[in-house]
This record gives C-alpha cells, sequence and structure tokens, in this order.
C-alpha cells in the first residue's frame, strides 16, 4: 500500500492500524460504497474498514488455543468469549460502526483504541473486552450509556482464564433457573468462590463486584465470615 493511498484513507477517519493490519480498498471503476477519491485518475472505494479484514491478535488466537471455554451460565445467564475468527466482526458497534465510522478517542467516556471485544455478557450484552498491551487486563463495561466506563474484571487475561474456569466450576448443573432452584450453592459455596476471585484479581473491589455479579449475589449484602 502507498503511502499516498493511506494518507487518502486516514483522511477518511476509517483506518487505524491495529497488529501491523490496515484496511483493505479496492479500486473500482462503479463505486458502490463511500468513503471515496481520486487518485492519479484512478478512483478509489473504501469497500470494508480495516475491522472487517484484521487478522484476529496474536496474543488472543495464542490464549484461546490453550482456553477452551466458550460460554459460562449461571441462572441462564453468563458470559460467552468469542473465538479467533469472531473477534473482528465483534467490534461492530464498539470500535467501529456499521457503516465503517471510527468510534474510539482519546476523550473521557470515549471507547479507547487498545481495547478488544473478546466476549459478551449473555443476559444484557455488555461487552467483555482486554487490552491489547500485555498482561491483557479484562474489562466491561455498560453499554447503551453514551459513553464507556470500564470496570475492572480481571488483571490480566491469565487471571480472567483462572476465573472463569471457577466461575465453570461454580455454575455447573446451575445453568439454568430451574437448576439452581433444585441445586442452590450454600453459603460456603459463595464464599470459598469469592475468596478466590478476591486473591485472583488482587483485592480489587470492581473486578469481585463483577463476579459476585455472574453468581446473582449482591455483593454490599454479603458477610464475609469472621
Amino acid at each position: 500500500m502507498k503511502a499516498a493511498d493511506l494518507a487518502i484513507f486516514a483522511s477518511a477517519g476509517v483506518t487505524r492500524e491495529i497488529g501491523g493490519e490496515v484496511a483493505e480498498w479496492a479500486l473500482s471503476d462503479n463505486p458502490v460504497s463511500r468513503p471515496q477519491s481520486s487518485v492519479r485518475g484512478v478512483l478509489i472505494v473504501a469497500t470494508r474498514y480495516y475491522l472487517d479484514v484484521q487478522k484476529t491478535p496474536d496474543w488472543y488466537v495464542d490464549w484461546r488455543a490453550a482456553f477452551d471455554i466458550d460460554i459460562v451460565e449461571y441462572g441462564g445467564i453468563g458470559i460467552q468469549l468469542f473465538r479467533p475468527n469472531e473477534v473482528p466482526e465483534g467490534q461492530l458497534g464498539f470500535a467501529v460502526t456499521s457503516d465503517g465510522r471510527s468510534l474510539m478517542g482519546s476523550a473521557p467516556g470515549d471507547w479507547r483504541s487498545e481495547w478488544v471485544v473478546i466476549g459478551h455478557d449473555t443476559g444484557c450484552g455488555d461487552p467483555v473486552f482486554a487490552s491489547d498491551v500485555a498482561p491483557h487486563p479484562v474489562f466491561s463495561a455498560m453499554h447503551g450509556q453514551g459513553y464507556w466506563a470500564a470496570k475492572l474484571v480481571a488483571p490480566s487475561l491469565d487471571a480472567f482464564a483462572h476465573c472463569f474456569r471457577l466461575f465453570q466450576q461454580f455454575a455447573a448443573g446451575r445453568s439454568i433457573p430451574d437448576e439452581v432452584n433444585a441445586n442452590p450453592p450454600t453459603p460456603e459455596e459463595q464464599t470459598q468462590f469469592l475468596t478466590v476471585i478476591r486473591i485472583l484479581t488482587d483485592g480489587d473491589n470492581e473486578a469481585l463486584g463483577f463476579w459476585a455479579v455472574q453468581i446473582d449475589l449482591d455483593l454490599d449484602s454479603f458477610t464475609w465470615p469472621a
């Protein structure tokens, strides 16, 4: 890709490099999409935003190769993780709009360029996303607020993996409401779950609160054993 061409892409506001990948562009005499510009008499048409052709970050591919859990639900809601091939499409509505406009920025409440959506809450659709910067801390945020207020889920991708497996163990046999009613967790199970989560998340209250919600527990009313 020539520098002059990339400059036009950037001026259109729809390109950004991630992992060395850039937007794919097509040359066409019969444009069907916008934005468009002319370079040396050749019409260049932006056909796809970079996220449609972006290579999923290597760190996520490697992590998912060793982490084979796609979804865990407790009482009918939980967390679903993207498979590597689903990651580019998973950025739509967060980093980019469906028509190719960037949603990223640096102002408070903006979606950050280093955030990569790796899954979502199966109940309300809130994104679960990781930083592109090692050790890849994981966050979540409420959608539909008009701004993004990231809350820590785990301090690293490795810590998230341990938390997620622990959640899977807790939710085993309790994936739907009827199963929870037939086999409700004991206070001891809840305490053990939160105790380990607190260790894995370095005692961060936001992260602890996130995982408490996953097991339908109000952390404010929870009493830690003496």
